[in-house]
């Protein structure tokens, strides 16, 4: 990533307030480790983050620190969408259909949609 890139998703989270972040369906260990990892993160920096998985977490990973926080729909209003480890936005599920595209898409996968909308 160039430092363009981080700097600007660095002042879009500065500006965020009421974030939410999600993974792809059927989740295995890279999206909920993602997903924890920056939701606690920005938990700590004091932001307000819902994480939401739509399928839940699976009982295998209940006993990652912060699992309990995971929810499987957003609630409220946001202001910064992130999505991460999901190449397709599709794959986040149904009840995103009408969020737009993701602010921030953090993801690995050399099938990734690379949106022109994403920071």
């Amino acid at each position: 990533m160039d430092s363009q890139l981080s700097g600007e998703i660095k002042n879009r989270l500065s500006a965020a307030k009421e974030i939410v972040i999600v993974s792809h369906v059927r989740p295995d260990g890279d999206a909920i480790g993602s997903l924890l990892g920056l939701g606690l993160a920005l938990r700590d920096a004091g932001k307000s983050v819902q994480m939401v998985l739509v399928d839940g977490v699976p009982a295998s990973f209940k006993y990652l620190e912060g699992s309990q926080f995971i929810v499987k729909e957003p609630q409220g209003n946001h202001d910064t969408f992130i999505t991460v480890d999901c190449a397709d936005f599709k794959r986040t599920g149904k009840i995103f259909e009408n969020f737009g595209q993701p602010d921030i898409n953090i993801d690995h996968h050399k099938t990734n949609e690379n949106l022109e909308s994403l920071i």
